[in-house]
């Protein structure tokens, strides 16, 4: 059902980054030469690989830019090329009161009239509950509560409490309602213009219920016909975007990758979302190899399918190792339709200039295979090489917990970042490098 829309208005969001970087010991393995696999499609998207997420242009202009993620209404976006892709970034699986007037600018309170109005015909809420302690109850994402104690530390207007996103009341709604009555200004289609959606770690144990004592308690089974575990969870989230490719191919989604409880199943949860934005491509933590072992695999997968990413790194001012280390692992993931979105860790949320990287692009030229994974013979993962093969040489990620020296394939002349003639390359614990192909 169509209602008339509330204006759209400027929104807010918030980004956390960690960086780090360390070396250990020395050990052998060998990669082999394998043969050039087929390239991947062409790309199908703006021409630019120059993406922004809440950034802005450093030495290049707004028309410069392939894809941008800002504020629902930024008027940046019309400075951008037409056939730039222009991210509004608000949400799907959870609402609060204050989105009424800002934030995702979600239509709350005609939302939770039209709910109402279902629920006197017989039908289901729409706002999912769960029964603690006999009540039925708001069923709260803790993000949103910030709880201290188990209380919360913010006001209720800014609780996220989740939604049925496989009810097709629901998104209906969504659809018309929000995307096309909000976002698109009661216009059927904005070309290129895309919902973001944030919190996509899509983890059934962030939410819970609010006691008696006003004391947030997780893992309370959700009332029927809800979800009623982390497995329900994840198909349920899955078949939103599933129905949603089918009933509005013309709303193209991109969601802000968050870490899922099993990493296993983001395949199953993505196969329909057509794009993803990463905050932060690096996660150099020594501790934390699992979760830059889920970015890897993550990227490259959805790169495989030819959809479009926007990859964002947070390098610190005037360092080239630094920018070096993120743009390579942007090139060992990236697929056809992918985007490189560097940003200063100071400076004003500036983007890194490409000049500033573009040397290394001029090396390598395009992929020449997918990007090959070998675990720590070993460890085992996420104890890993990472290695891919390009036009005009092969990059190197160590992730395994010491330094590799690596011999490389002997149908091909080498040299290294310094231009010395090379057979082998030695590429210490949590760092990247490339060697390049004597033509």
């Amino acid at each position: 059902m169509n209602r008339p829309s509330p204006t759209a208005s400027m929104a807010t969001a918030s980004l956390i980054f960690v960086i780090c970087l360390s070396c250990v010991l020395v050990d052998q393995v060998n990669i082999g030469s394998a043969a050039a696999a087929p390239r991947t499609p062409g790309r199908t998207v703006s021409q630019s690989e120059i993406g922004l997420i809440f950034a802005y242009p450093n030495a290049f202009q707004w028309t410069d830019v392939g894809a941008f993620v800002g504020l629902i209404g930024s008027g940046y976006f019309a400075r951008m090329s037409p056939d730039a892709i222009k991210v509004e970034h608000g949400r799907a699986q959870h609402f609060m009161p204050a989105d009424d007037k800002g934030y995702s600018h979600f239509p709350y309170s005609r939302f939770k009239q039209y709910e109402a109005e279902e629920i006197a015909e017989g039908r289901d809420p729409l706002f999912i509950t769960a029964t603690y302690e006999g009540k039925r109850r708001p069923v709260y994402h803790s993000w949103s509560l910030n709880p201290s104690g188990g209380t919360p530390t913010t006001q209720p207007e800014m609780w996220f409490q989740a939604v049925n996103m496989s009810s097709d009341r629901y998104i209906d709604f969504w659809v018309n309602q929000y995307v096309k009555g909000v976002l698109w200004h009661n216009q059927p289609v904005r070309p290129n213009y895309w919902v973001g959606i944030d919190n996509c770690g899509f983890r059934w144990d962030l939410y819970g219920v609010l006691d008696d004592s006003n004391h947030f308690v997780r893992g309370v089974p959700w009332d029927p016909p809800f979800p009623q575990n982390r497995d329900q969870y994840l198909a349920f989230v899955a078949q939103f975007f599933h129905k949603l490719a089918k009933v509005a191919p013309e709303v193209n989604t991109m969601c802000n990758v968050g870490s899922m409880e099993d990493p296993g199943k983001f395949q199953e949860v993505w196969a329909d979302i057509p794009g993803m934005m990463m905050e932060d491509i690096r996660n150099t933590n020594p501790q934390q190899r699992v979760k830059q072992q889920s970015i890897m695999n993550e990227a490259s997968w959805f790169g495989e399918q030819g959809r479009v990413a926007i990859l964002r790194s947070i390098i610190q001012p005037d360092n080239p190792d630094d920018l070096r280390f993120a743009y390579l692992i942007y090139l060992l993931v990236k697929g056809p339709n992918f985007f490189f979105a560097p940003q200063f860790s100071t400076k004003g949320s500036l983007a890194v200039p490409p000049s500033q990287y573009s040397a290394i692009r001029a090396d390598l030229g395009e992929p020449t295979e997918a990007m090959r994974t070998e675990p720590d013979k070993g460890k085992g993962p996420p104890y890993n090489l990472y290695s891919r093969a390009y036009e005009g040489g092969i990059i190197y990620m160590n992730w395994t917990g010491g330094s590799k020296t690596i011999r490389l394939p002997s149908d091909r002349q080498y040299v290294d970042l310094g231009g010395r003639s090379v057979t082998s390359v030695t590429v210490p614990d949590l760092y990247a490098t490339y060697v390049k192909i004597i033509h």
